[in-house]
Formats: structure tokens, sequence, C-alpha cells
């Protein structure tokens, strides 16, 4: 190994007789650099999904701060805590591996046996996440859909419509 330079291991793992684990295949290969430089959180090399997701990572929870603000400065919206919840904690949603590009959605998830789950709940607060498990680990965006704050408008308009409709 010369300076600089590492080696990256990939193992394939299986069960074997109901126990784990029988390795199947691995491939040795030289890496230069740091083996974390792998996961790094880049923009090189990133396709369309990946900055729609990071437009995502800001888009979503300026959202969400622009509608709390908008509840607190309404003068005619009853329940405003309840609204508050509502707008700041986005419900199901998609996470994005930047490493690889895989997508995985909070609602639904199926698994290889062809067996279907639902998660009944997944909240994101703000809307939004970024986190990695270490320095070896990819990093995953986390998105929710700010539900809560798109009810908020649509309620807001129909009042507003109701009070100009009453007007006239």
């Amino acid at each position: 190994m010369g300076a600089g330079e590492s080696y990256r291991l990939l193992l394939a793992v299986a069960k074997f007789d109901d126990e784990c684990c029988l390795v199947t295949y691995f491939m040795l290969t030289p890496w230069m650099g740091r083996p974390s430089t792998f996961n790094d959180f880049t923009l090189e090399n990133k396709g369309l999904l990946h900055f729609l997701f990071l437009a995502g990572l800001v888009l979503i929870p300026l959202f969400i701060l622009v509608t709390a603000i908008a509840l607190i400065r309404d003068k005619g919206a009853r329940r405003k805590v309840l609204w508050m919840f509502a707008i700041v904690l986005a419900l199901w949603g998609a996470d994005l591996n930047w490493s690889t590009g895989e997508v995985a959605n909070d609602l639904i998830q199926i698994n290889e046996q062809g067996g279907v789950f639902f998660s009944l709940i997944s909240i994101k607060l703000l809307g939004a996440g970024i986190q990695t498990s270490g320095p070896f680990a990819p990093w995953f965006i986390e998105l929710g859909s700010p539900i809560g704050a798109i009810a908020y408008w649509i309620a807001r308009a129909r009042r507003q419509k109701a009070v100009v409709d009453e007007a006239f």
C-alpha cells in the first residue's frame, strides 16, 4: 500500500442453513485517499433527483416557516395552536441516499418477499432533514409532505372567500 492509498472491500453474505452467514462474493479494490470520501456530501456526479431533493431541503422548511408566520399574523384564524402543530409537523415523504441515489418512501414499503408494509405515521419537524450515521456512512436527505401548511392556505382562502361573499 502506497502513501494515500487504501483498499475498499466489498462483501456479499447470505444465510446458510438458516444461520448467518456465508460469504458468497468479495472484491478488494484499490482506493486512493480516505475510504470515507466515497460517501462525502458533494455535488460531483449528481443527477436531477439529487438537486430536486436538495432544493426540497431548503424550500419545504422555508414554506413551512412562511406559513407559520402567516398563521401568527392571521387575526381571523381560530385554533391557532392546533394549526401550528399541523403546519410545523410534516407527514410522510421520501428519503434519498445521497451516495447511491436510491429513494425510499415513508408511507408504503415493499420487501423482497413481496410483503407490503404501511407506516401509519412518519413525522418530520419542519418537513426536511439531513443525516449521516458516521464518517463512513452515506448522507440521507429526508423530505416530508407539508400537508398541514397546504391545508392552512386552503382553509384561509376559503375563509377569505366566504368573507368577500358575505360582503356582497
